[in-house]
């Protein structure tokens, strides 16, 4: 996609795709099954099909459906309740308010991006293609060249919490406030937990647990005031697949952390 077609706003919303992108497979079919069985405007329609005289009048659509057997009318008024609890519980989330996010005004915090070929280097190299402001926060050294005037580079030793709270000030001062940010640092010693030092254990949990609640009181505050932002917890393939080498650095509580967010 060439730069010209980027969108210059993006919209967070939730998909409402029957199929996903990743293709078809069990938890998709489960998934369709129920966004077709228990969405009313389809079984109302199918209730109007079968019943005779045919009309579009909102009289006869109720009658339909007050008229069909007891299993359909427990299918419609389920799929009714379940259709306005989505929605409400969609918009609680959201603090009833619709957040847009423009390119251009946006500042987005990176942890962790730093390296040429890590994950969060590709994002703030692909956020800066598409003309974002993007802050870069890691121990390494920028090993990409960037336009200055898009990204900026600070060197944060993200396992020394009095460091963070200087650089956010920092950020804060020099850049602006960011409205979204990315928790993508990470940490893991590959050791096996019976020669796990506590020097390990304390490095670990505070680049992989500490920094990202300090992180999230630096810059939380602002975003809950002004009623926007976004935030990005990257989670380890780990959390799914365990590995004994990699149990003192896994990244434990980001996923609960990401769910208390909600």
């Amino acid at each position: 996609m060439s730069d010209s077609k980027l969108p210059r706003k993006i919209d967070i919303t939730p998909s409402n795709r029957l199929i996903p992108r990743e293709g078809l497979h069990l938890t998709a079919l489960l998934s369709l099954l129920g966004k077709v069985a228990l969405n009313p405007l389809i079984t109302a329609a199918a209730a109007v099909a079968l019943h005779q005289p045919a009309s579009r009048s909102v009289a006869h659509i109720l009658d339909a459906v007050s008229s069909s057997p007891t299993p359909a009318k427990a299918l419609f008024l389920a799929g009714v309740a379940y259709q306005v609890n989505k929605y409400l519980s969609f918009w609680t989330r959201q603090n009833w308010a619709r957040d847009r996010y423009d390119w251009e005004k946006e500042i987005v915090l990176v942890t962790g991006g730093a390296t040429r070929t890590g994950f969060g280097g590709l994002v703030v190299r692909e956020l800066e293609r598409r003309g974002m402001r993007v802050v870069v926060l890691d121990v390494e050294k920028l090993e990409y060249d960037v336009d200055e005037a898009l990204v900026t580079y600070y060197r944060c030793d993200l396992s020394n919490p009095t460091a963070i709270t200087t650089t956010a000030e920092r950020i804060r001062r020099e850049v602006g406030h960011p409205t979204i940010l990315i928790n993508n640092a990470g940490l893991v010693r590959d050791k096996p937990l019976t020669t796990t030092t506590i020097h390990d254990l304390n490095l670990t949990f505070h680049v992989n647990t500490i920094a990202q609640f300090q992180l999230l009181r630096e810059f939380l505050p602002e975003m809950v005031t002004r009623n926007h932002g976004h935030i990005i917890m990257r989670l380890a393939q780990a959390k799914h697949h365990h590995a004994p080498s990699c149990a003192p650095g896994q990244k434990y509580t980001s996923g609960y952390l990401h769910k208390c967010l909600q």
